[in-house]
């Protein structure tokens, strides 16, 4: 919960929340609204470093579910029955060296290799523009000899597969 909060309180950093979280206004807020108090952004990140993807990935699809099933996304529904999804490509991150076996790999015209890193998404989307995501694929190398590398078109064959339609 801590870690959701961090994104719906717009932070920039777990620096600038960790000061914010500091404040008696705002430790007074979140123990009343939550029952809890709220720890230190880096106990969160380090925890969420710690957690198995496929767990988080489930507990994603499930929380989405419910709001399914408590029609939050109800009105937004196309035909009346119908939910809008997509799925998005994102670039995350360039490398000037490869820094794992998984690093997928472009040669310039001039020979020099750029190692980086892909992540297809897929969303419903409302009306408003408000998405979630109930499930995410990396594209990457599979660490051992291969004749083609890992793309996003070969992601989002996984996504389709691991989502199954009932998502």
């Amino acid at each position: 919960m801590a870690s959701i909060m961090m994104f719906v309180f717009k932070k920039g950093s777990r620096n600038a929340f960790n000061n914010e979280r500091e404040t008696d206004e705002f430790v007074k807020n979140y123990e009343r609204i939550f029952g809890v108090r709220f720890p230190s952004a880096d106990t969160v990140d380090e925890v969420m470093r710690k957690m198995n993807e496929k767990y988080l990935e489930k507990l994603k699809t499930s929380l989405i579910k419910i709001l399914i099933k408590k029609k939050v996304f109800h009105k937004n529904r196309i035909l009346g029955k119908y939910f809008l999804t997509v799925t998005d490509g994102s670039h995350a991150m360039t490398v000037n060296e490869g820094h794992c076996e998984h690093c997928l790999t472009r040669k310039s015209d001039s020979g020099k290799m750029t190692y980086f890193h892909n992540v297809v998404e897929a969303k419903l989307v409302t009306e408003k523009g408000f998405s979630i995501s109930p499930a995410a694929e990396r594209a990457e190398n599979p660490g051992v000899p291969y004749d083609k590398q890992d793309c996003e078109l070969k992601a989002f064959v996984r996504i389709a597969e691991k989502t199954d339609g009932s998502s």
